[in-house]
């Protein structure tokens, strides 16, 4: 196999039939526990304060955090998802019509204007991301969140990067590291909170390959 032909294995795979294979393994526990965010957690009232804002997930699966945060806030103004399984999105609009749904790739938001939302989530995808696609999907989202918008990433959290195989694809990897730092490196982004948990337990946890954190990271205006 030619080298080009190596690159973004693992999207190619997630959109050809893995993320539709994930969202069936999880669906009825994803459906089961929609009232359950512990990645939420100590954010309750920042995101109450989003009321009448554009807001992107990116990595959406079904669209329950969207639909968790409308409802928090009150407000049906801008819902937005991007999620690779067409399966998830198919069960979302029904669950969820106030939710705009595009079945597509993370880093994939050129249906969007520059500067459209205030606040963008990136929830548990980047772990999965090819590696070479990490610097375009920066740009892509540092293009459309506005200048005084905010930033939230949940993800597996370690402060040295290292990946294990997936276990459900030959060939596929977890990658876990600090993804705040992706935007952190620029001057204009300004780490607000991190709050560590894990699946296991609501706080921090011993295991590295457990731990996750969630960050809320604030785009400067200058």
């Amino acid at each position: 196999m030619e080298q080009s032909n190596k690159k973004n294995i693992q999207k190619k795979v997630f959109l050809d039939s893995e993320a539709d294979n994930w969202y069936t393994r999880n669906k009825d526990k994803i459906l089961e526990r929609k009232d359950f965010y512990p990645q939420f957690r100590g954010y309750e009232e920042f995101l109450s304060s989003l009321k009448n804002t554009n807001i992107l997930e990116i990595g959406s699966s079904v669209g329950h955090n969207l639909d968790y945060i409308d409802r928090l806030t009150g407000s049906s103004n801008g819902l937005y998802a991007i999620e690779p399984s067409r399966l998830a999105v198919e069960d979302g609009e029904k669950l969820f019509p106030k939710i705009s749904f595009t079945n597509a790739s993370g880093e994939e938001l050129q249906c969007f204007e520059d500067n459209k939302f205030d606040f963008i989530i990136i929830g548990f995808c980047l772990y999965l991301f090819d590696r070479e696609i990490l610097d375009l999907f920066v740009n892509e989202v540092d293009r459309v969140l506005k200048k005084d918008g905010f930033l939230m990433i949940f993800d597996f959290d370690s402060k040295t990067p290292f990946k294990n195989k997936y276990a459900h694809e030959e060939g596929i990897y977890s990658y876990k590291m600090d993804y705040s730092t992706l935007f952190l490196e620029n001057r204009n982004y300004y780490l607000v909170q991190k709050m560590p948990w894990s699946h296991r337990m609501p706080n921090f946890d011993h295991d590295k390959n457990e731990r996750c954190a969630t960050y809320l990271i604030y785009k400067e205006l200058s």
